[in-house]
């Protein structure tokens, strides 16, 4: 079951699907500091 796994990692469309995901993270995770940042400004 692991091989069939690291198989699947090392295809491109498994590393298609990785880089997709990293991608969607990283615009959560930009969009949540922007928030923040915003947030911060409507405080002071």
């Amino acid at each position: 079951m692991d091989n069939v796994l690291i198989l699947g990692w090392g295809t491109p469309i498994g590393i298609g699907i990785f880089l997709l995901c990293l991608g969607g993270f990283m615009l959560c995770l930009g969009g949540f500091i922007y928030l923040l940042a915003k947030a911060q400004k409507l405080k002071e």
